[in-house]
Formats: C-alpha cells, structure tokens, sequence
C-alpha cells in the first residue's frame, strides 16, 4: 500500500485507515476502494477517498509491460471540504508491485489541471543515467531528484 510521498512536503500514511489501499486486492479483484488520511510535516492533514480499476489493457514503455488502471479520488481537508477531485490512468507492475502516474485532470476550486506523468523510460542500476542528479526528460530538479529517504533504501 501507499506509504509516503513528496510535494515536496514529506506526506505520509495515518495509522489505521477506514480502508487501507491494496495492490493485492487490486490485482485479485481488479479493483480496490480506500480510504485514509495523511499527515504532512507542515501539520496539515488530508483524507484521501477513491478506486483504482484494472481496465484490462496494457501498456509496453520501455520494453516493460505494465496494466492500465483507472483512477479517481477526492481529497478533502481535515474540515471536509474538498481540496481536489482527480481522475485518470495509472500504470502498475504487478512483478514490482509498484504504481506510476499517468494522464489525469484534477479539479482544485472549478479549475480543471490536466497532466500526464507517464514514464518514459525506466533506467536500472548499472545503466547510464542510473541515480543521475539531473533530470532526462520534462520534469524539474525537485522531483527528478532522489530524496534522502530513499538514498537510504536503494543500493
């Protein structure tokens, strides 16, 4: 399941979610609901209420082949309002077990944002590139960059 992310703002999983997100009953159902809240290291806070799908399709990038999934969520603040509204497609790797954005459009106060952050290349160790500092494609530095988190995990 989700478990933290940068905006760049450290976001990270509450304890004991209403519905917690599973890859694996997402992959043996072919979809899963959840429910949780996040905490970020500036003391805001969210609750994150949604789907992904499998759609039965797949998508080969760089060689790997990845399942489409449809998603949608809504975000709301820790009064209930609602921060953002979000659909669109994810790419998952079920021999990972890991997510990748793709095209969506978010909804924040009547403005629709449409974005896709498809990948468009997966670059291993021992492969030019590998834990490069600057960006190869059309992103910025800040999230290109690794954080000092995951230098800790990665080998």
């Amino acid at each position: 399941q989700w478990l933290q992310s940068y905006d760049p703002t450290l976001q990270t999983l509450d304890p004991d979610p209403v519905d917690p997100a599973s890859f694996s009953t997402l992959l043996a159902e072919g979809v899963d609901t959840w429910d949780f809240t996040l905490s970020k290291t500036d003391g805001t806070g969210s609750r994150a209420v949604g789907f992904d799908r499998l759609t039965g399709k797949t998508a080969v990038i760089d060689g790997i082949t990845l399942q489409l999934t449809e998603v949608d969520f809504t975000e709301y603040d820790r009064s209930g309002a609602v921060l953002q509204r979000t659909r669109g497609t994810e790419y998952i790797s079920a021999d990972w077990r890991l997510f990748f954005a793709g095209p969506s459009e978010t909804e924040i106060d009547g403005e629709r944002l449409a974005l896709d952050s498809s990948p468009v290349e997966f670059i291993f160790p021992g492969e030019p590139g590998f834990l490069a500092t600057q960006p190869i494609f059309d992103c910025d530095a800040l999230t290109a960059s690794l954080s000092p988190d995951m230098r800790e995990i990665l080998p």
